[in-house]
């Protein structure tokens, strides 16, 4: 029964788009996931997406706390990035945590991460 259990788990999981790796995503340039991606790529569509990604990088080498908007569609689809707080971890690896904002569904998607710059790369 346990296992039975963890295996609806762990489907729900993959079917409802948590378990999406790269999948449907418009990021090929950069070298990380961002937290738009499943089925809020899917709602917003390739383009829009591209855009909130964009916005997330740029947000990355923005000042803590300045928002980056986006918008496509003649406003249809849009939202911010900002960056929350800056931290240093282990082996001097600059990290930064930041809230995606979704302004175009009510009530708004908010989405939260965080990346560490490696080697001149945000992963």
């Amino acid at each position: 029964m346990k296992k039975f259990i963890a295996l609806c788990f762990i489907a729900l999981f993959f079917v409802t788009g948590c378990g999406n790796i790269k999948k449907n995503l418009p990021l090929g340039r950069y070298d990380y996931q961002s937290p738009v991606h499943g089925d809020l790529a899917i709602m917003i569509g390739q383009t829009a997406s591209i855009k909130a990604v964009d916005a997330e990088y740029e947000a990355l080498i923005t000042p803590i706390g300045r928002k980056v908007y986006w918008s496509h569609d003649n406003g249809k689809y849009k939202g911010f990035v900002v960056s929350l707080r800056e931290s240093t971890k282990g082996e001097g690896l600059i990290c930064r945590e930041f809230q995606h904002v979704i302004t175009s569904f009510e009530p708004e998607k908010k989405l939260f991460s965080g990346k560490c710059m490696k080697e001149g790369n945000w992963k």
